[in-house]
């Protein structure tokens, strides 16, 4: 797929910069997953639409595409940069019997293939998520069925740059309870695993780990009126503060009193302690959460679906006021979200389908621009903040860390052919 800068948006924000709609002339469908969205170190877009790649520049310009083909079906796919650019995907295979996690480590210049490996739990299905690097080392986050109880454990592999498999863990879940883990982060010394406990008593559940893949420590967050992080809850997100290396925030969709709402949480990077907890509604209309990234000043934007339709960007400071909304839509056709990420400048970047087609959006941080671009619309809303603090209750749990994991090279990927180009831009 490939993607045009079709339309620049005028607006205030930082001097120089251009602002844009960039879409393609696919839609690119693929899983719902979450580390899909990123921005490098040159504050260029790398998105992920199941197994293709697209490159966007400042100006969203399309700079390359890629494709990682694959043998078997996939289930989820996921994707990391490190420091110096480096990236890597996860993917989730189903070989005919189970299911299996890979790491693919990608050349960004020609988008093939330099190693794939294979984390396996014998006799069990594992998954790969959602991955985080730390140097140039890479974690990849997911789950697998526990043996001795009935349920799901968190894992986590860890690889260097070569494709040496350097730590593997996984931890036991509470009470046979399904214990997923959906996407991971490097804060505060720690590799930390964001997911859920779906049970009876539904939780949200942290784990932290060492660099070295050993569980240290599990706390579970429950909310007292939240009925839902539920069975139909599949995903959350999660990005470090980076005004303050003693913080991290976490998005996912609650259930509270009729209607889905966005929950965002400014965590410890320490312990997990809740700083506060906001959530986040607009109207009666029901919110599906999709992203997070934190500015430089530790300041928040996360992206919602809203309804059926438009596309919410949602604003708070550090402290967890509103700052401000903004949707964006095209013609209310049915719209769909697949991330959004902070560049090195404060402008928000964020993915989504509008009119059934890969769109990439660049606004300016302070939602400045606003307006009608052709069929394009960008509406400032107002949506409702609660304070959920007092609301949520922090347990701890100690862990036991098992090395169960088998890893193998793997052949079930290859570079795949790109035909299609984003040629549509709009400048805002």
């Amino acid at each position: 797929m490939s993607i045009t800068r079709t339309m620049q948006l005028a607006a205030a924000g930082n001097s120089g910069e251009s602002y844009w709609i960039a879409s393609s002339s696919l839609n690119n469908s693929g899983e719902y997953t979450t580390d899909t969205f990123k921005v490098n170190s040159q504050d260029e877009v790398y998105a992920l639409r199941n197994d293709r790649i697209f490159v966007l520049d400042t100006n969203g310009d399309q700079t390359s595409e890629g494709a990682i083909t694959y043998s078997y079906t996939t289930a989820y796919w996921g994707m990391a940069l490190t420091s110096a650019d480096d990236l890597y995907m996860c993917a989730t295979i189903y070989d005919s019997t189970d299911y299996s996690a890979f790491t693919i480590s990608v050349d960004p210049s020609t988008f093939s293939e330099n190693w794939e490996k294979k984390d396996k739990r014998t006799g069990y299905s594992s998954y790969a998520i959602g991955m985080t690097t730390v140097g140039t080392d890479v974690y990849v986050t997911g789950d697998t069925y526990a043996s001795d109880v009935a349920g799901t454990d968190h894992l986590l592999v860890k690889y260097n740059s070569s494709g040496t498999r350097l730590a593997q863990g996984t931890v036991r879940n509470n009470g046979g309870n399904n214990f997923r883990a959906y996407t991971a982060l490097y804060a505060g010394g720690y590799i930390w695993t964001f997911g859920l406990q779906k049970s009876s008593t539904p939780r949200i559940s942290l784990v932290r780990w060492t660099r070295s893949c050993n569980g240290s420590a599990e706390y579970t967050l429950t909310h007292s009126t939240n009925s839902t992080v539920n069975q139909s809850v599949d995903h959350c997100f999660a990005c470090i503060d980076k005004s303050s290396s003693s913080y991290m925030y976490a998005l996912y969709r609650g259930y509270i009193g009729s209607q889905f709402v966005a929950l965002v949480l400014k965590l410890n990077t320490g312990d997990g302690s809740v700083q506060w907890a906001k959530s986040i509604s607009l109207g009666s209309d029901n919110l599906f959460p999709s992203g997070i990234d934190c500015d430089s000043e530790g300041n928040i934007a996360i992206q919602c679906r809203r309804g059926s339709s438009a596309i919410s960007v949602i604003k708070l400071d550090s402290s967890g006021s509103l700052a401000w909304g903004a949707d964006v839509d095209y013609l209310g056709a049915a719209d769909e979200p697949f991330g959004l990420a902070i560049d090195s400048k404060d402008n928000i970047l964020f993915g989504c389908q509008l009119n059934s087609r890969d769109t990439i959006v660049k606004i300016a941080g302070d939602g400045s621009v606003l307006g009608s671009y052709g069929n394009y619309s960008i509406t400032s809303t107002s949506p409702s903040v609660t304070d959920e603090t007092s609301s949520f209750t922090k347990a701890g749990y100690s862990l036991t860390t098992d090395s169960v994991l088998t890893s193998s090279s793997g052949s079930s990927f290859s570079s795949g052919s790109t035909s299609s180009t984003m040629t549509n831009v709009t400048v805002l």
